[in-house]
């Protein structure tokens, strides 16, 4: 949906039931009995903006493996790209293919980047053939309808992450992978790959605990809260460990 903020008036509405056939979702009707009866074969989990076009729209459908354009005047397709190669454009077997995605990001008429997390559910065990999840950035080629990988970036060692992740573009052509796990990552623009992963790595995090996060981004952080923050000491079995809470900004 679109809302225009001044005047709340619901200016685009679209629904992808009336746009994308259920049978492309690679996730199986049958997950429904384990998630209250409701099957969730889109799963749309990004949506952006084409860079001076204010009538398309490039969004990713994890459960159909599919980064879509759409153009909002007539609610149709202007391309499909899936990672199968079953869309507009082929893929040549091997690492420009992708699933699961996340966080599809229109960078330029013919560069799309994402995280693919080419893994689905993989808390408990790891299909056999699965990739590593890994930030991916694509060459379109219109002319020929062929998708090629520009780079990837593979954390060392491999990771597996079942939902979730980013890849961020920093200013200087660096990209921040978060990993969905925990785990954050900053890495050079050349990139590497899934035999040389440590090729390209400036920064690497892992989060204490079993904390995750859904999405991570480096930026600038500025900010005035209306009080001081809230600090408290307890007493742990490795010594004492300090919370903080700054919350209102």
């Amino acid at each position: 949906q679109e809302v225009d903020l001044t005047t709340n008036e619901l200016v685009f509405f679209w629904d992808a039931k009336d746009h994308i056939a259920l049978e492309s979702s690679h996730l199986p009707a049958s997950t429904a009995t384990a998630t209250s009866n409701v099957w969730d074969p889109y799963h749309l989990n990004s949506l952006d903006l084409v860079a001076n076009n204010n009538n398309d729209i490039v969004f990713s459908a994890r459960s159909t493996w599919t980064v879509y354009r759409l153009h909002k005047p007539t609610g149709e397709f202007v391309w499909k790209l899936a990672g199968d190669g079953s869309g507009d454009f082929k893929i040549p077997a091997g690492n420009a293919q992708f699933s699961w995605q996340h966080d599809a990001r229109y960078i330029s008429d013919n560069v799309i980047s994402m995280f693919d997390d080419a893994c689905d559910d993989c808390y408990a065990s790891i299909p056999p053939g699965t990739a590593p999840s890994h930030g991916l950035v694509l060459n379109l080629d219109f002319n020929n309808m062929v998708a090629t990988a520009q780079t990837s970036y593979y954390h060392n060692p491999n990771l597996f992450s079942s939902a979730q992740g980013n890849t961020q573009w920093l200013g200087n052509g660096n990209k921040f992978i978060g990993w969905g796990n925990g785990y954050y990552t900053e890495f050079a623009q050349p990139g590497n790959t899934e035999l040389m992963p440590a090729t390209s790595t400036l920064y690497d995090v892992k989060m204490a605990g079993d904390n995750i996060s859904y999405r991570t981004y480096r930026q600038a952080w500025v900010a005035t809260p209306y009080y001081p923050p809230s600090v408290t000491v307890a007493s742990g079995d490795s010594g004492p460990a300090v919370y903080a809470s700054w919350n209102g900004s």
